[in-house]
């Protein structure tokens, strides 16, 4: 059974700018990365089980994020 529709998220090129270098860092902690990637994916549109899938975690974690950078 489906879940909520997703909360859109729209970057502005400053915040893709600053997520993109997260991910390439090389020593930035997995778990930012991780949140990075999830903020990225739901700014393209991907739902929220897409985006679980693809990152290996569940799709309660990528509501989680994309609901905290959604309210901030």
């Amino acid at each position: 059974m489906p879940g909520p529709k997703a909360l859109r998220i729209e970057l502005t090129d400053a915040e893709g700018e600053h997520l993109e270098k997260t991910v390439r860092k090389q020593t930035a902690p997995q778990r930012q990365v991780r949140r990075s990637k999830i903020v990225l994916m739901s700014g393209e549109g991907l739902p929220n089980g897409e985006i679980a899938r693809q990152l290996g975690c569940s799709r309660y974690t990528v509501w989680m994020w994309r609901k905290r950078f959604g309210n901030g």
